[in-house]
């Protein structure tokens, strides 16, 4: 069992020394609903406002459109002239945390995206063309207002972003959309001279092979920043190399209970691992032994004598079909 409040902590300072070109920096939460990571977060961006730290991006779960809104006042406003405190203030504010798309409070932040992206096309075209692998187009119909202050709105008003030439940016699939607003948001963000992102629900709109894809993509375009992804799905840990994982889950002890370990070493025991995927949360007692013992097995690749003890004491045959996988994956190194 640990403090979140520690972990939290920890995390936060190893957020704010600067990316090693060495090493495992990149980082994943995961852990279904109601495990802990939403806290262990909340906390994090806390110490973010509370430090006042301006190198620390947030992108919240609900930060994932871009809408063509006719609302003027997304035109008037300049993204590039918020500093990613003020966005990360706005977004952490309790009506607004996990519940609101916002970069301020005047309007809603998928209409400030589009705004962006219209009023500052060049810069990110290409770079959504790679993401994307489509043609974007930035078009505005003629104008016919006579009025010089009417025809500055309307201009703006009226454009319309193409995919390619034909799709309007409205009709995007969901995950289209939010891979989109996502890279609009890294690029926003180290433009700003952040180095660490906190991307939450990184794995929302997003299959498990997409999102593995997707994830390896931004490390690649964005290689001197630090990512901190926060993802529902276990089993997609099986795919992902390079990054340090801290793994929750709160059911299973009265207080929260978590591992930290090294992809590589998960991607090293496949179907293993993905059965321990399986019974994370239950709360009998050999699955939390046996699951205490493969993620130290994973981290020290050997077994702390008080885990060994209790393991050789397990009977097989009082095991379920998925404990048995585990059981068998660590009495070839274990076992008596």
């Amino acid at each position: 069992m640990h403090d979140i409040s520690k972990l939290a902590d920890d995390l936060y300072s190893i957020f704010t020394q600067e990316k090693s070109m060495e090493g495992d920096n990149n980082w994943i939460v995961v852990g279904s609903n109601s495990t802990g990571k939403t806290m262990l977060i909340r906390n994090v961006v806390d110490l973010v406002f509370a430090n006042h730290n301006q190198m620390i991006y947030y992108i919240d779960p609900q930060n994932r459109t871009i809408i063509n809104q006719e609302v003027e006042a997304g035109y008037s406003q300049q993204l590039s002239e918020l500093s990613s405190f003020e966005i990360l203030a706005n977004r952490r504010l309790d009506n607004n945390f996990t519940k609101q798309d916002v970069f301020n409070t005047q309007v809603s932040g998928g209409a400030l995206a589009f705004a962006e992206l219209v009023k500052r096309f060049d810069i990110y075209k290409d770079t959504l063309e790679k993401f994307l692998q489509k043609n974007i187009q930035c078009k505005a119909p003629e104008i016919v207002s006579e009025d010089f202050l009417n025809k500055i709105v309307e201009s703006k008003q009226r454009v319309q972003i193409y995919i390619n030439e034909t799709q309007e940016i409205a009709k995007l699939s969901n995950s289209e959309a939010a891979k989109m607003r996502l890279v609009m948001e890294i690029m926003l963000a180290h433009e700003k001279g952040c180095y660490t992102i906190i991307i939450d629900e990184f794995d929302s709109h997003f299959d498990n092979v997409t999102m593995v894809e997707f994830m390896k993509q931004i490390t690649d375009e964005f290689p001197h920043i630090r990512f901190l992804f926060v993802i529902h799905n276990f089993e997609s840990l099986v795919n992902i190399w390079n990054m340090k994982a801290v793994l929750f889950n709160m059911e299973c002890t009265p207080g929260t209970y978590e591992h930290i370990i090294d992809t590589n070493d998960i991607s090293e025991i496949g179907d293993a691992y993905r059965a321990f995927n399986k019974y994370m949360g239950r709360k009998r007692e050999t699955e939390i032994l046996l699951s205490d013992c493969l993620a130290y097995h994973m981290a020290n690749d050997t077994l702390a004598e008080p885990l060994l003890v209790e393991f050789q004491k397990l009977d097989r045959k009082q095991l379920n079909k998925r404990e048995k996988i585990i059981f068998d994956y660590l009495f070839n190194s274990y076992g008596e």
